[in-house]
């Protein structure tokens, strides 16, 4: 702006003077008249600035309510005026602006520049050029850049529009935070070219490819999104499309919002993809595009041809295969498949089958039910087991199937189910008839002494339950041995035959007759007491056996001595049940002939004396008596100690030290057997914590019954065991177990023993080659070691059967990954053979005998002395 300037007349004294004498009177009147209008005008004037004063006034609280609203907006306002001669310069800047670009307003206001001091290094030349750019060409200015304000980076978008006024050029501009923009933009980038699947951006009317990531680029075949894009749309197609249908593709998914599909298209070396296309319509600046995302399927389409020429390959071989019935059918349960072996095996042609509903051509009606329930789960996409059971034939009878189901899933249509049946009539004849030789007596059909045991069991079950009782009678023929040593076996069996039969007549349906071997029967009568009807049932069996036998026209007779007990009054196992009864037939046979005998007293007083022994060990146990004796595991390559095993002495108060052959037998299969048991792990518990306390990181082994380890609650009641000693690490205590104990009931042993091995606790199988020794058992057994018994040890160096048998089971523990350890060895030569053998672990009196806690201590400090 330029200010005006007036200039005063110049007035001398002398003309004022001269004036004022001449023209008084005139000057009066025209001060009088110019003083009249001077107030007249001094009021107006007056007037008309009082209301200057007031829009200004007026205009100044707008103004500053703008400001005050200018500087309370979200965003950063500025207008930049660009000076000739101090250059650009904010004019305006409001305080958002300063707060975003990190400076104050006197940084701002003495230097425009300023503003851009915390751009990040980066972009800070580029933004300098963009603004030069716009000021030089008066062009409106975007920029979008980092600043780094306070240590915190933000996104922050600057745009000015130039504007003349009255010939100068000025940038009125808004300053925003897109940090948040950008982030979002970066992290939908970071998903976009990460994304497995190819995602492409087209113009909906051009087919441009206006962006893709390299999933898609590079899954076509191109080495940059340049070369792809500059490829013309119909060259992603497939060869029966043209470039006008690729377009019309495009523009179709536009006006329709979006499609899904699958399509064919070229590599960029000429070989042909697919994908599952799904393209939407999007609008992006006005712009129609389609987005379009691609799931590669060339594999998936390449695996179904594969399977449609696999799935007739097939169906061809199996038309023919022989045994193997092969049924196709629907989810409704309509047959479409029915090969020639179905059509032998179930007496339908092809013809007759297809079209018919497989569940109720085949299946029987009991069954029909569950079978359509596993077919829903099977389409529900659960697994149905396969299995054995008995379908339908034609003409009603039934066969037995190995039947397995399967469900063929394709990409499009309806899934089509397949069952495999495999006929098993043939082996089960042979299951039955091995299932007879090994269940039933070849001679009189009658259980044999092995099924007789499973169904005693049984019964005693039954019996329990309902609280009946039953009587168990041991049958054993009078003067048969004559007739069988006179007339010849063929004639003794013959008349065993018809023993047999008239046995089966005499009792009840529910009774059961066996036959042990020889001329000894077993019967056991259900629901019958011990008065006097069973004594009129037992006199009706031995007068039903003693009348005469006629064969070949030729009279024989025979008669029975009979040995009873009674359950639940004689409660033991089938065994001993079995053995009271046969020790009541010998009385019987003294008895005379033809004659029963009931378990008498006599034994019963062996059981009371049984009961004395065991409440001897029972007070024993409670004043511990029962004592761990040690017999260390000496390495032989180093002479170093492996750890002992914890032999038990009965410390008797009267009888001195007694070893476990004078009390463990009157345990076998009692109540008191878990109790013991769990008392000897416990005391290997408190010694291996003992030995640690003292410094000693030893292992101890100990033996455990087999009726001990399967007993209910063992694993429970050992891991409470182990919870008592925490600092005993588990591994340190081994169970040695018998083989008989572990197979006699191997399913129940496996389990148990494998609970045992994962609370970390190791397994010997002791007495390795006298029980039922078996690759199949060792290879069942989940076990660390082997002992060999002492037995074949002690003999090895005479004896070469021992020798081969111990070099037998090294090798087989070899072969199974197992620790050997061999007992009894008793001499250094037995010890050097062993060695040469490769068994490296032993025990036995060569090294030690069993020697109470307080000695073992003084051993160690002896033999480390003399290994050394």
């Amino acid at each position: 702006m330029t200010g005006l300037t007036t200039a005063a007349p110049a007035w001398s004294a002398e003309s004022a003077s001269v004036a004022s004498v001449v023209q008084t009177p005139l000057i009066v009147a025209v001060l009088g008249l110019l003083a009249m209008v001077s107030s007249s005008m001094a009021l107006l004037l007056w007037r008309s600035l009082g209301r200057a004063r007031w829009q200004a006034s007026r205009i100044q609280r707008r103004l500053a309510q703008y400001e005050n609203m200018a500087g309370n907006l979200p965003i950063g306002l500025h207008e930049v005026v660009d000076d000739e001669d101090v250059g650009p310069k904010f004019i305006y800047v409001n305080d958002r602006a300063l707060e975003l670009m990190g400076v104050s307003r006197l940084e701002a206001e003495e230097d425009l520049y300023a503003a851009f001091s915390n751009v990040h290094p980066d972009d800070h030349e580029q933004v300098l050029q963009n603004h030069e750019s716009a000021r030089k060409q008066n062009t409106p200015l975007t920029i979008e850049a980092r600043f780094i304000v306070e240590g915190r980076q933000r996104w922050l978008r600057i745009e000015s529009w130039p504007r003349e006024v009255n010939g100068q050029f000025t940038w009125p501009g808004c300053t925003t935070d897109v940090t948040d923009r950008r982030e979002a933009e970066l992290q939908f980038r970071v998903l976009f070219e990460q994304s497995p699947l190819a995602i492409m951006l087209h113009d909906a009317d051009t087919g441009e490819v206006l962006d893709a990531n390299r999933q898609a680029w590079s899954g076509w075949g191109y080495d940059s999104i340049e070369s792809f894009q500059a490829a013309k749309p119909h060259a992603l197609m497939g060869p029966e499309y043209g470039e006008e249908q690729a377009l019309e593709g495009l523009r179709l998914a536009a006006r329709g919002g979006s499609d899904r599909f699958e399509w064919s298209s070229r590599h960029a070396d000429g070989h042909v993809l697919w994908h599952h296309v799904t393209l939407t319509a999007i609008l992006l600046s006005g712009r129609t595009c389609v987005l379009g995302v691609c799931l590669d399927i060339t594999e998936r389409r390449a695996a179904e041809h594969r399977l449609r020429e696999s799935e007739a390959w097939f169906r061809r071989i199996l038309q023919d295969v022989d045994g193997v019935s092969v049924q196709g059918y629907d989810a409704d349960g309509q047959v479409r498949y029915w090969n020639r072996a179905s059509e032998e095996l179930y007496g339908y042609s092809a013809e007759e089958a297809i079209g018919e509903n497989l569940v109720e051509l085949i299946v029987p009606p009991e069954m029909r039910e569950e079978v359509r329930q596993n077919l829903q789960r099977m389409l529900e996409g659960e697994d149905i087991e396969n299995g054995e059971l008995e379908l339908m034939r034609k003409d009603g009878s039934r066969v037995p199937v190995y039947s397995s189901h399967t469900v063929l899933r394709r990409a499009e249509g309806e899934p089509e189910l397949f069952c495999v049946d495999i006929d098993l009539s043939e082996r089960k004849a042979h299951e039955d008839a091995l299932d007879r030789m090994a269940n039933y007596d070849a001679l009189t059909g009658l259980p044999n002494r092995r099924l007789m045991g499973v169904l005693l069991e049984q019964m005693m079950v039954r019996a329990r339950r309902a609280q009946s009782s039953f009587a168990l009678c041991y049958l054993d023929l009078d003067d048969f041995k004559p007739i069988n040593d006179a007339m010849g076996h063929e004639v003794g069996d013959s008349v065993l035959v018809e023993v047999g039969k008239r046995l089966h007549r005499l009792v009840r349906g529910s009774d059961l007759v066996a036959r042990l071997g020889g001329d000894e029967f077993v019967l056991a009568m259900d629901s019958i007491g011990d008065g006097p009807e069973l004594e009129k049932r037992l006199r009706f069996i031995l007068d039903g056996i003693s009348r005469p036998i006629e064969l070949d026209g030729r009279h024989f007779q025979v008669s029975g001595s009979i040995g009873v007990t009674l359950f639940p009054q004689d409660d033991t196992d089938p065994d001993t049940l079995l053995r009271h009864a046969d020790q009541a037939m010998y009385r019987a046979k003294a008895m005379g002939r033809n004659q029963f005998s009931l378990f008498d007293t006599e034994i019963e007083a062996r059981v009371s004396e049984q009961r004395e022994r065991l409440r001897k060990i029972e007070a024993g146990l409670e004043q511990g008596q029962f004592r761990l004796h040690f017999q260390p595991k000496v390495r032989l390559a180093s002479g170093r100690v492996e750890g002992f095993e914890g032999l038990v002495r009965w410390h008797h108060p009267e009888s001195g030290v007694l070893a476990p052959a004078r009390f463990l037998p009157a345990l076998d299969r009692t109540g008191l057997e878990s109790r013991f048991g769990d008392y000897i792990i416990e005391q290997a518990l408190q010694q291996l914590q003992h030995w640690l306390q003292g410094g000693l990181d030893l292992s101890l082994s100990v033996n455990i019954s087999g009726p001990h380890l399967l007993s209910e609650g063992f694993v429970d009641r050992l891991q409470d065991l182990l919870s008592r000693y925490p600092d005993v690490l588990p591994e340190r205590l081994e169970f040695e177990i018998v083989e008989s104990a572990a197979v006699t009931h191997l399913e129940r042993a496996v389990a148990v023993l494998l609970a045992v091995g994962d609370l970390g606790l190791q397994i010997s199988l002791d007495d390795f080659g006298t029980g039922y020794s078996s690759l199949s058992h060792l290879r069942s057994l989940p076990v660390d070691e082997v002992k060999i018994d002492q037995s074949f040890v002690r003999d090895m160096l005479t004896d070469l059967n021992d020798y081969n048998i111990v070099r037998s089971v090294i090798g087989l523990a070899e072969a199974f990954g197992l620790r050997v350890v061999a007992e009894g060895v008793e001499t250094p030569e037995h010890a050097d053979a062993l060695r040469k053998l490769g068994c490296e672990i032993v025990q036995g009196y060569a090294f030690a005998r069993p020697m109470p806690e307080e000695e073992v201590s003084g051993w160690l400090s002896k033999h480390h002395e003399e290994s050394s």
